[in-house]
């Protein structure tokens, strides 16, 4: 479990490596969308985060890298399928997003 969490890890990693890049130039838009950005941006890094070994805290069971792994994919697909056009979304207030 713990070589599919860190195999998972690193695929998330490079599957939102591009889209990392996209929107840290996002970032300097403003505007309420940088939180949306950020979060974006940590998603790929956050299964890495979370399967270091610290002294201070412990390294939480293989499952939970493994479950944010599989989180980032699939908001990393749909931000993919977002940029090519495949999907589109309105906002709540009728404006196209």
């Amino acid at each position: 479990m713990r070589r599919a969490a860190k195999a998972f890890a690193w695929i998330a990693l490079v599957y939102g490596a591009p889209p990392m890049l996209l929107l840290i130039s996002g970032l300097f838009e403003g505007g309420w969308r940088m939180i949306v950005f950020l979060g974006l941006v940590a998603l790929p890094l956050l299964p890495l985060i979370l399967m270091q070994d610290s002294r201070d805290w412990r390294t939480p069971p293989p499952s939970v890298p493994l479950a944010v792994a599989v989180v980032s994919l699939v908001a990393t697909t749909l931000l993919y399928l977002r940029l090519f056009g495949v999907i589109q979304w309105r906002l709540p207030w009728g404006a196209a997003g």
